[in-house]
């Protein structure tokens, strides 16, 4: 079974002071840049025990399309 959540991800100590927005966290670029990111939703599998994270840095794909990812996350907060 497959969850599915639009909700609010407590990132409030990795971003501390920079966002109020608790759907928004910052993270590095391949160049080192700090790019501000904001979550769509997260998605947990509990057929293969993880957790992904669906969002968006708001950039545009060639054909006008917002530029999405996902990514393996531990809602937990540890470290995988």
């Amino acid at each position: 079974m497959v969850k599915m959540n639009n909700q609010n991800l407590d990132n409030s100590n990795a971003n501390k002071g920079k966002t109020e927005n608790k759907n928004i966290f910052i993270m590095k670029n391949e160049k080192g840049e700090e790019v501000e990111c904001e979550v769509m939703m997260t998605i947990d599998s509990e057929e293969f025990k993880s957790s992904y994270l669906i969002y968006t840095d708001h950039t545009m794909t060639d054909d006008g399309n917002i530029n999405t990812y996902a990514s393996h996350y531990d809602p937990t907060g540890k470290s995988l």
